[in-house]
């Protein structure tokens, strides 16, 4: 059977397009009777593939739909999977309009939405609101992926997309292996037995950095050891970036000043996230997003085996699950800096409760792996296929 990926695709810079290799990779493996092709993004950065079967044919802006729909359907594939990101694919008739045109040509379609808004307003406001959007593509694909249950399923069920359409599948986590926490610490220069806390990432003002840096001086005099240990470069999109970069810089001046934090500012290698993440007692996540979408650090943290501390917002549901229920202290509102000090200081300060943690990452990475995810994945594709004689929904359904 074969299955098109509609994505961005590496070597293009883009943390969607890496999630589409894995995945396709992990389905490759998992199942025999499936082989993956890609209708990707063109891109400038790209000279040459990595991989096969990978045609560049549309690109984002203007009417993307219609040469992303004719290179899908000349490639006459069973199932198209389509990685939607609103600021990739946008959220308005563009891709209705390309699901209704390879629905007809009797392809089955399943879209993983990496991003779920709640609002009734468009994003922005001269898009679809997203209630009307997320039922027109339920009326014109045969699934909905969401990668979690809160801020995922159930807020397409709050916009009346049926149940029976939505499929919730983690974000995929790869096996993460830095080594031991004493040689990463010894690699990067770290005291052996400081108690660390990492955020790792690109910088901005959603990641909500600054409360854990106002935080981390009541951490260091409760924490014998401490370091608050950031690693990432800053977004450079707009100047409200650059303003909020200085922002940052003067807040952690005293914690640079006392030695309790540790910014390590700049692109950090691939082959150093590991060593990173290794080298950590708990890894953070303050994020204030107001939308669900699954984090790619987090499942590397996952997949390291690493105590979390993340933040209340919807971006966190499936953290909620792993962590919330057992360890509230792995739960902080995202912008309450006394439950952020309160909450490093519970998990750095307990051994015992530290361990925990780690036990249930370890158990959110081995359910969430690539190898059961493709697995997973590659049934899905089975099953919508063997439905796909069903007629496709009439055009206007899309606005129901």
């Amino acid at each position: 059977m074969k299955v098109v990926f509609l994505s961005t695709y590496p070597p293009a810079p883009c943390g969607i397009g890496d999630y589409t290799r894995e995945l396709r990779q992990a389905v490759e493996r998992g199942a025999d009777d499936v082989t993956v092709e890609v209708v990707a993004e063109r891109h400038p950065a790209v000279e040459r593939e990595v991989d096969g079967n990978v045609e560049r044919a549309w690109k984002r802006g203007g009417d993307w739909d219609t040469a992303a729909a004719a290179a899908v359907i000349a490639r006459r594939p069973a199932v198209v999977h389509i990685q939607h990101e609103e600021a990739i694919l946008h959220q308005d008739a563009r891709l209705i309009r390309f699901l209704e045109t390879v629905g007809k040509a009797g392809i089955a379609r399943v879209l993983t939405l990496h991003s779920v808004y709640g609002g009734m307003l468009g994003v922005p406001i001269f898009w679809w609101p997203p209630p009307m959007f997320h039922r027109a593509i339920a009326a014109n694909a045969e699934a909905i992926v969401v990668h979690q249950q809160e801020g995922g399923r159930d807020v397409l069920e709050r916009h009346r997309v049926a149940p029976d359409k939505i499929q919730v599948i983690a974000h995929g986590t790869p096996h993460v292996d830095g080594g031991s926490r004493a040689a990463a610490r010894a690699r990067l220069g770290l005291p052996a037995d400081a108690k660390i806390a990492l955020f790792f990432g690109v910088i901005h003002p959603k990641k909500n950095l600054q409360t854990i840096v106002a935080a981390a001086g009541a951490v260091a005099a409760a924490v014998p050891g401490f370091r608050l240990l950031i690693a990432g470069r800053l977004r450079d999109r707009t100047v409200l970036d650059a303003m909020y970069g200085r922002r940052l810089a003067r807040a952690m001046g005293p914690g640079t000043a006392g030695g309790w934090i540790d910014f390590r500012g700049g692109y950090i290698a691939a082959a150093d996230i590991p060593v990173y993440l290794a080298a950590a007692d708990v890894v953070v996540f303050p994020h204030d997003q107001g939308y669900g979408s699954a984090s790619g650090v987090f499942h590397l943290a996952l997949g390291a085996g690493r105590a979390c501390i993340c933040s209340s917002s919807p971006k966190f549901g499936e953290a909620r699950e792993i962590f919330g229920r057992k360890i509230p202290a792995a739960i902080a509102p995202a912008r309450d800096v006394a439950a952020w000090q309160r909450a490093m200081i519970d998990l750095l300060s307990n051994d015992r409760l530290r361990a925990e943690a780690e036990a249930l990452a370890q158990a959110g990475a081995a359910d969430s792996a690539w190898p059961v995810l493709g697995r997973r994945y590659a049934q899905l594709y089975r099953d919508l296929a063997a439905r796909s004689s069903s007629a496709p929904l009439a055009p206007d359904a899309a606005r129901g």
